[in-house]
């Protein structure tokens, strides 16, 4: 009796430390993916002038019509817009092979989104492009997505995994380059069709012009601006699983560039 009272002792104490760990490990992960993530965003970078998502001519590349049923779109889904701009060995997607990858869906349904796209990523196949790019930005593995074996929310899934057992997308974010203030990032409702990925409002209506302001409290209370000026934001929710928590008496423990 003495003995399994002292190993249900031994087994409160360091389950604890176990399970931190566990945790921790998973965070290194978040943290390498991330650093992965900006080696080729600054790939990007150097051969296009400018990060996915930005143009010369309009500061912020927009994509708001057309698409399937389920929107893939720029707007709302940034984290596999960023897939598909750096990792062009992605192809199709991991849960059923053979279907369009995130383009070529947006292409079947908005002939115009290709060719928008295409004008600050010249190096995309289409017919009027005929070099295109076939090597990817950084290093990738289909390991490096959320897919359905990950037993998550179907709408996480073709995101980028921030590594968890359980794994939540890593959330991207750009700069608009026609403005120069933290209006740069007016963007907050990019990743809002992951679910938990929509800036919650702390005070006042739920609106996109509060969403934005509350993404830029949160950015200034990150310490992101102004390093991310005229860049981009890379957020994963950390071991809270949580994104965007800003408020005076929650610490955001997020991952970020």
């Amino acid at each position: 009796m003495m003995a399994i009272v002292i190993i249900s002792f031994l087994v409160a104490i360091l389950a604890p430390s176990v399970n931190r760990s566990i945790q921790l490990s998973q965070i290194v992960k978040t943290q390498t993916q991330i650093q992965n993530l900006e080696r080729g965003l600054e790939a990007f970078k150097m051969e296009n002038r400018f990060y996915p998502g930005q143009t010369e001519k309009t500061g912020r590349f927009h994509i708001t019509a057309g698409g399937p049923s389920n929107t893939k779109n720029f707007e709302e889904r940034g984290s596999e817009f960023l897939v598909r701009a750096l990792w062009m060995s992605a192809g199709t997607t991991p849960s059923t092979p053979g279907t369009p990858d995130v383009l070529e869906t947006w292409g079947t349904y908005s002939a115009p989104i290709i060719t928008a796209f295409n004008e600050f990523k010249p190096f995309e196949t289409n017919t009027a492009k005929p070099s295109a790019k076939t090597s990817d930005y950084s290093a990738f593995e289909k390991s490096m997505l959320i897919t359905t074996d990950n037993n998550v929310d179907p709408k996480h899934v073709n995101a980028i995994s921030d590594g968890f057992g359980k794994p939540m997308p890593i959330l991207y974010f750009v700069a608009d380059l026609s403005k120069d203030d933290l209006t740069q990032y007016d963007c907050a409702d990019m990743n809002m069709a992951y679910p938990g990925a929509k800036v919650p409002v702390l005070s006042g209506a739920d609106t996109p012009a509060n969403r934005n302001t509350a993404f830029k409290n949160y950015m200034t209370a990150k310490g992101l601006w102004p390093k991310a000026k005229d860049r981009y934001v890379l957020i994963a929710p950390g071991m809270d699983r949580k994104y965007f928590q800003t408020s005076s008496t929650t610490k955001s423990d997020d991952v970020t560039n």
